[in-house]
């Protein structure tokens, strides 16, 4: 297995820096729980919270992934926008199932 320092010379920094932003990510989308009135099936909405955050954190961590490996800020765009697109066919396909 690779180690960190073989990707990138800062690679505990962009670490740090992942986590960080994360968590920022989690805390800002937790306004999802709030316009749900059951948490999104979750009847615990402090579950539902710490779930959004931890999503955020591991989305960072994918996208930062993406940019260590491939030295490219192209990659995790693309990973971003599948992302983005596979949440908006979810919103679609809950709403306006029948």
């Amino acid at each position: 297995m690779e180690s960190c320092s073989k990707l990138s010379p800062n690679a505990s920094t962009e670490i740090a820096a992942t986590l960080v932003q994360g968590a920022a990510f989690g805390v800002v989308h937790l306004q999802l729980v709030a316009l749900s009135h059951d948490a999104g099936g979750f009847h615990f909405r402090w579950l539902a919270r710490m779930a959004i955050v931890a999503g955020g954190v591991l989305l960072a961590a994918l996208f930062t992934f993406c940019r260590m490996r491939s030295g490219s800020l192209f990659a995790s765009m693309v990973a971003h926008a599948a992302c983005n697109l596979t949440m908006i066919g979810a919103v679609i396909l809950y709403f306006f199932s029948w």
